[in-house]
């Protein structure tokens, strides 16, 4: 949870590269415990959203296809039904 904390830190600071570094950084030690874990998937696809977002991806390339690939997994890996989706 530290890691979602720290990605919504950076969005009301967009300078603030620091957090969204850290979040990164809990959510990739969280996935190394358990690689389906769904929060920290979200916070890296939220991360890797800001910082294309911000124009601050160090390459949009890496950034995106991280993002897309932790979004997609957070989906599976929750087993999303339509009747829970609004």
């Amino acid at each position: 949870m530290r890691g979602w904390a720290a990605a919504w830190t950076s969005m009301g600071d967009v300078g603030d590269r620091d957090s969204r570094d850290e979040a990164l950084r809990c959510a990739r030690e969280a996935l190394a415990i358990d690689p389906r874990c769904s929060a920290a998937l979200r916070t890296i696809a939220f991360a890797r959203w800001q910082s294309i977002a911000l124009n601050q991806a160090k390459s949009f390339t890496e950034a995106y296809h991280e993002g897309i690939s932790a979004a997609r997994r957070s989906i599976s890996s929750r087993g999303v039904r339509r009747s829970s989706v609004r």
